[in-house]
């Protein structure tokens, strides 16, 4: 019986060895591509997400002028330091939901992991300053359910509403201007809100 040769059987494991090979790159490079496409999808479901928020606080409702609410605020605060009784005095702030359910779910899907550091690292910010600014209204509506006119010090309570609406009322404007440019950011100059972001001095592609 005779023996396969040597030569034979190298070719037979190198055969084998190159079509594993193959298969392994096959698998990696659609996974490369399922990767990107998770990554362009869940990107895109950001970029609504920052545009709806953003629209959300562009919406001011109801929402007096800054100026005209502050004078009020600091007539009544006035009014109760001099012992007058204070007049009327309308504290309108609307209350904007927010969401990042998309961001969050980027992250728990590792879509963030196939994007780029620069943008992931944007995008984090926003997000993060995001939160800084609901806490600053939540601290106005604690402020608001807080108010007793007729208390010892009422206008210390005043006062410290005052100092909450003008925070939030600052984080807010903040906030447009820099979802603004995080959209300029991820679309480029074409973006709509390229002019809102250039106001704020920054450049058109941020990204």
């Amino acid at each position: 019986m005779r023996r396969p040769s040597v030569v034979k059987l190298l070719a037979e494991v190198v055969s084998v060895v190159f079509a594993v090979l193959v298969a392994l790159g096959i698998d990696q490079w659609w996974e490369g591509r399922e990767n990107q496409a998770m990554a362009r999808v869940s990107l895109e479901a950001v970029t609504r997400e920052i545009r709806e928020n953003r629209a959300q606080l562009e919406d001011m409702g109801n929402m007096p002028p800054v100026a005209e609410m502050m004078a009020d605020l600091d007539s009544v605060i006035g009014d109760f330091e001099r012992g007058d009784r204070p007049r009327d005095a309308s504290v309108n702030y609307d209350l904007a939901l927010l969401s990042s359910a998309a961001w969050e779910t980027a992250q728990l899907n590792r879509a963030t992991q196939f994007l780029p550091l620069d943008q992931v690292v944007t995008l984090a910010r926003l997000y993060e300053f995001q939160r800084y600014y609901e806490r600053a209204q939540d601290e106005v509506f604690d402020a608001l359910s807080g108010l007793r006119a007729s208390g010892d010090d009422a206008a210390g309570e005043m006062r410290a509403l005052r100092g909450r609406l003008a925070t939030a009322l600052g984080f807010r404007r903040t906030l447009a201007g820099s979802y603004a440019c995080a959209l300029v950011g991820i679309e480029g100059p074409s973006a709509p809100e390229a002019g809102a972001c250039e106001e704020r001095g920054e450049p058109k592609d941020a990204g």
